[in-house]
C-alpha cells in the first residue's frame, strides 16, 4: 500500500462522516500529511465555519497531521494563529462538529487555485510581466506579515503594514518554494489581483526565528554584488536575519518564475548564474529587483519598505499586455475578463 493510501486509511479511522466526506490525500512529506475533505450537503444545516482572521470558506477544507509528535504541530498552529490576519498566509478553520475525533488533525482553508508550480507548468516559460509583478507583491506582503504580524484592533484591520517604530519579528519561513505557495480563488480586488488571484504561504513546519547573521564568502560578494553595483551602498539601521532570509527566498521563487519549468527550486547560486543573461526577463526593472534580492551579502538586499514601494508601484502602473494569449488559458483569469 502506498504512503498516500496509508495516510488516507488512518484518516478514515479518525473521521466521523456524519457531516463531511473525505476526498483524497493531497500531499505527504516534510513530516506531515494533507487530507482534503468537504461538507456532504446532507443532514441538518451546520453553523458556519469560523476562519481565524478571515471569511468562511466555501465548504471544502484540508486537514493536516504531523508525524513528529506534538511539538511541530503546536509550533505551526501557534505561528498560523499569530499570522491569522495576514491576507497572504493560509488560515486555520474552526469547524462546527469537527469530523476528526482526535486532536492530531488541524483544519485549514482549502486554496483551490493550485500551487505556483502547477501554474508555472501550465502556462509555460513566458508569463506576462504584469502577472509576475502581482505575484511578487503578494510574496513581499507575506514577508511583511512575518515581520510585522497584524493584530486586530476593534473592528478595523490593516494587514501587512510596516511599522517603522516597531521591532520586527525575525521569523523566517525556511521552506519557501513553489509547492508551498498556493493561489486562492479568483476574486479581483483593484489593481493588485485583476490578473492573478492572491497567493498564500503554507507549511510553516520548518519556520524558525533567526538570530545569527548569514555567513557568506567575500569572493562571491565581489563576483555578484559588486559586479552588479549592489555593494558599498550606504547602510542605515539594524538588519534582521529573518527578513533577509525571506527576501532571499522570494528572490529565488521569482527567478524560478522567469525561466523554463523546473523539477525543483534551484539554489541562489544557480539562479545567479541563470540571471546573468539580461534577456531572461522582459522587464529590466523586474530583473534588477530579483537580482538584488539574491545578493550574496544580506546587507545588499533591499529593505522591506524599499521592496514594497518598488514592486507596488509597478503593479499599479504597469499597463503592458504582452503574451496574454497563452496566459488566458488559465480558467481563473477567464472568469475575470
Amino acid at each position: 500500500m502506498s504512503a498516500q493510501a496509508l495516510i488516507f486509511s488512518a484518516a478514515q479511522q479518525a473521521f466521523n462522516g456524519q457531516h463531511y466526506v473525505l476526498e483524497k490525500t493531497v500531499a505527504v512529506g516534510n513530516g506531515s500529511a494533507i487530507i482534503r475533505f468537504r461538507a456532504n450537503g446532507t443532514g441538518p444545516t451546520l453553523p458556519a465555519a469560523k476562519v481565524l482572521g478571515g471569511t468562511p470558506p466555501s465548504g471544502r477544507y484540508i486537514a493536516k497531521t504531523w508525524f513528529g509528535g506534538a511539538y511541530p504541530q503546536a509550533q505551526e498552529v501557534q505561528l498560523l494563529q499569530s499570522l491569522a490576519w495576514s491576507e497572504h498566509v493560509v488560515k486555520l478553520v474552526n469547524l462546527p462538529n469537527n469530523p476528526f475525533t482526535n486532536n492530531h488533525y488541524v483544519v485549514m482553508e482549502f486554496l483551490s487555485g493550485g500551487s505556483l508550480e502547477d501554474f508555472k507548468n501550465d502556462v509555460g516559460q513566458v508569463i506576462p510581466t504584469k502577472v509576475l509583478w502581482s505575484i511578487f507583491l503578494c510574496l513581499v506582503k507575506a514577508c511583511i506579515a512575518m515581520a510585522y504580524p497584524t493584530k486586530k484592533v476593534g473592528q478595523g484591520v490593516v494587514p501587512e503594514e510596516i511599522y517603522p517604530d516597531v521591532e520586527p519579528d525575525n521569523l523566517a519561513h525556511r521552506d519557501l518554494h513553489p509547492k508551498n505557495i498556493l493561489f486562492d480563488i479568483y476574486d479581483p480586488n483593484g489593481r493588485e489581483h485583476d490578473m492573478a488571484p492572491r497567493v498564500k504561504l503554507v507549511d510553516f513546519t520548518r519556520a524558525e526565528r533567526l538570530d545569527k547573521v548569514e555567513a557568506f564568502h567575500k569572493t562571491d560578494e565581489r563576483d555578484w554584488d559588486r559586479y552588479h553595483g549592489f555593494a558599498s551602498q550606504p547602510q542605515t539601521g539594524k538588519r534582521n536575519p529573518g527578513i533577509d532570509h525571506n527576501i532571499l527566498s522570494i528572490g529565488r521563487v521569482m527567478a524560478y518564475m522567469l525561466g523554463p519549468a523546473q523539477s525543483r527550486l534551484l539554489s541562489a547560486v544557480e539562479y545567479r548564474i541563470r540571471l546573468e543573461d539580461d534577456d531572461v526577463s522582459p522587464s529590466v526593472e523586474l530583473l534588477d529587483i530579483i537580482r538584488r534580492c539574491l545578493a550574496v551579502n544580506p546587507v545588499n538586499r533591499p529593505r522591506l519598505e524599499v521592496l514594497l514601494q518598488r514592486v507596488q508601484s509597478r503593479v499599479y502602473h504597469d499597463t503592458t499586455k504582452q503574451h496574454m494569449d497563452n496566459y488566458l488559458r488559465r480558467s481563473w483569469i477567464k472568469q475575470g475578463i
